[in-house]
């Protein structure tokens, strides 16, 4: 091999290793950097399989991602914010929009260490209709409504909604329902902070009360 290896009869180097990188299950591939040993990805498996000319290497992850199949997995390892759209024109540039703010607000209040790597970090996703999109709300057991944004905790069992009360006909760019930046970011702290009333995965919920004052209120009078 090109690179340092650990022999397999070193139990106690391969479990320290494994510790450190919070591995799961084998086989995993994780990347390092190289200058201070940060962890660029640790979903390098996949990647491979998507990118086998290694085109995008080394896969630096993006903080919002569109939702697939492949993503799915990661929901039972890490806790996601997830904005449902329809996926016409503008619709998926807008939610990255919204989600990059929170992810951007998540990073810096949570910086990536490697002693983070043990816990779960918030994802940010955004589903667009089609297969992937549809199986995550069967499993959900979420409404068939757009925009919808969504906190999911597979380890806590439970799924918090804030649905949007813009108007289908309004305009992406003169939006003013529910979801917008800052509410985004602040139902994310209030689902970090476990403030959200949730239910459990694959129990049916409701849209909570509108407008969600209790959430958004602060949050809405800032960006007003």
């Amino acid at each position: 091999m090109p690179w340092p290896a650990v022999s397999w009869s070193d139990d106690a180097s391969r479990q320290e290793l494994a510790s450190l990188l919070a591995v799961q299950g084998i086989p995993t591939l994780v990347l390092l950097d190289a200058t201070d040993c940060t962890v660029i990805t640790d979903d390098a498996r996949a990647r491979v399989n998507d990118d086998p000319d290694g085109k995008d290497f080394p896969w630096r992850p993006e903080s919002v991602s569109l939702f697939t199949e492949r993503l799915s997995s990661r929901l039972h390892d890490h806790p996601a914010l997830i904005l449902f759209v329809e996926g016409g024109p503008g619709e998926v540039e807008w939610a990255m929009s919204i989600l990059r703010q929170a992810a951007d607000a998540y990073g810096e209040r949570h910086p990536v260490s490697q002693s983070a790597l043990r816990e779960p970090r918030l994802q940010f996703y955004v589903a667009q209709d089609g297969d992937a999109a549809d199986g995550l709300r069967e499993q959900l057991v979420l409404e068939d409504a757009v925009p919808l944004l969504v906190a999911v905790d597979v380890w806590r069992g439970a799924v918090s909604v804030l649905e949007d009360e813009a108007d289908e006909d309004e305009v992406d760019e003169d939006r003013d329902g529910a979801i917008n930046a800052a509410s985004a970011v602040a139902f994310m702290d209030a689902f970090l902070a476990g403030d959200l009333p949730s239910a459990p995965i694959g129990v049916y919920l409701p849209p909570p009360p509108r407008p969600h004052q209790a959430l958004l209120q602060d949050a809405l009078a800032v960006e007003a």
